[in-house]
């Protein structure tokens, strides 16, 4: 054990140099004890740097095509701002207790990044399930018209419906129904699960059933029936004539999909935490890591996030590409594809200004939502046009 602290010394002085005064002393316990805390330090520091400057460039992407929006993004749009005031608010105070060893605040600091943590990481939770609630909706009850079933005015009045609920069961902590305070490790703060009060277990039961078995169910409930209708489609047991109706359903249980990866990744990150919380509200004897690790898991919830849109939302890699270039270099790269498609054009015939000889360009737009607007010359065959 000695050896191996002797080998990655060197190491942890360039990175700590302000602690190495710590192992004069023979003691390996309290170095690996400096060494644990100074992982957190390093984990709770990536994840508060990367989350936020990643949430932060989803922010931007999304409040610049603000008007552009469809319902999805709209919940998106709510998700990333608490992803992104976790990040650059509630655990940033996380990171100084770290540092500092135990929490260096009031009672009155604990409770507010309690609040913090607790409202945010609800509010992503909620989200999604309304989320998946909206897109069975618009399988099943919108079926004969494109889009989404809920409008953007109705979605953005849905997303403050939210929010509030959210408030509903992270405030009453704050004036005597249950209580916030520190957990295991004196590092981080949330609710404390340990009272037996009979007016705290009444707050568990409710915060269990409305901040995660609703939600939970809800998700579930969805996806049952958007597997059912998607099982449909697979063995073809709707009308041939039903063309637009199966691409409607397609698209939208594809889009489904692609949010149940969401889903999954946040109740990956929090479930551990909400099983051990259980496991307290029953007066089951935990370990201080087996409190703290689950806490410091569910906090990764707050990164990934961004990381997901960008592989898996097309959509969101199109507003990126848009707000990250200029317009000049998007225009030169169409006219460069154009020419690769249409090589007998010249650079002139794809230009902006209208030469005598050019080639007049004519952009068909298909009116569906899902589609792509592309550019094809009058001047171009018939079956090409077509």
């Amino acid at each position: 054990m000695a050896s191996e602290f002797a080998t990655i010394m060197p190491i942890y002085y360039f990175v700590f140099p302000q602690k190495a005064v710590y192992f004069v002393a023979a003691d390996l316990k309290e170095a690996e004890d400096i060494f644990a805390m100074d992982g957190v330090t390093l984990y709770l520091s990536l994840v508060s740097v990367c989350g936020g400057l990643a949430n932060l460039l989803v922010l931007v992407v999304l409040l610049r095509h603000l008007r552009s929006l469809r319902v999805p993004e709209i919940f998106i749009l709510s998700i990333t701002l608490s992803d992104f005031l976790s990040c650059a608010v509630g655990i940033p105070l996380a990171i100084h207790a770290s540092i500092a060893g135990t929490w260096p605040y009031c009672l009155e600091g604990c409770k507010a990044h309690a609040f913090f943590i607790y409202t945010f990481g609800l509010v992503s939770l909620v989200h999604l399930a309304i989320m998946a609630f909206e897109k069975y909706l618009t399988i099943f009850k919108h079926m004969s018209k494109w889009g989404n079933f809920l409008s953007k005015r109705g979605a953005s009045l849905i997303v403050v419906g939210l929010w509030v609920y959210c408030l509903f069961f992270t405030v009453p902590p704050l004036f005597g129904w249950a209580a916030y305070g520190l957990e295991n490790g004196n590092l981080t703060c949330s609710i404390k699960f340990d009272s037996r009060h009979p007016v705290d277990i009444s707050y568990y039961v409710v915060m269990y059933i409305g901040g995660f078995f609703i939600p939970l169910g809800l998700i579930l409930y969805s996806y049952y029936h958007i597997n059912k209708v998607k099982h449909r489609v697979a063995v073809r047991k709707y009308a041939s004539n039903d063309v637009n109706r199966v691409a409607h359903i397609r698209r939208n249980v594809k889009y489904a999909v692609k949010l149940a990866l969401l889903i999954g990744g946040y109740l990956l990150s929090w479930a551990p935490y909400s099983v051990i919380t259980f496991l307290i509200v029953l007066q089951v004897e935990l370990s201080d890591q087996a409190v703290y690790v689950p806490s410091l898991f569910a906090k990764t919830s707050f990164m990934y996030n961004p990381f997901l849109y960008l592989v898996f939302f097309r959509s969101f890699r199109k507003k990126l590409f848009v707000t990250l270039t200029t317009r000049e270099y998007r225009a030169r790269r169409r006219r460069k594809m154009l020419l690769e498609y249409f090589p007998h054009l010249t650079n002139e015939s794809t230009s902006t200004s209208h030469t005598a000889g050019a080639v007049p360009l004519q952009i068909r737009v298909n009116v569906r939502p899902d589609s792509i607007p592309f550019i094809v010359p009058t001047g171009a065959p018939l079956e090409t046009r077509l």
